[in-house]
């Protein structure tokens, strides 16, 4: 849930590099889910954070993943 945690935060430039070693670091859980069953990804997109987006996606997020 760290990259979760990641993706509520302000979206600064510290946050941006923070979420960027994140997905490095820690890629077995760019698909992780919620217990409601959102992926960081999925999150990001509600909340309209645009940047978290562009790197989610540039780590390999999978944008047809569905909420279960």
């Amino acid at each position: 849930m760290v990259i979760h945690c990641a993706v509520l935060s302000t979206v600064t430039k510290e946050s941006v590099e923070l979420l960027e070693y994140l997905v490095k670091a820690c890629p077995e859980f760019i698909e992780k889910k919620t217990a409601s069953g959102d992926t960081p990804l999925m999150v990001a997109c509600s909340l309209g954070r645009i940047e978290y987006v562009k790197t989610l996606l540039a780590a390999g997020a999978d944008q047809s993943t569905r909420n279960a």
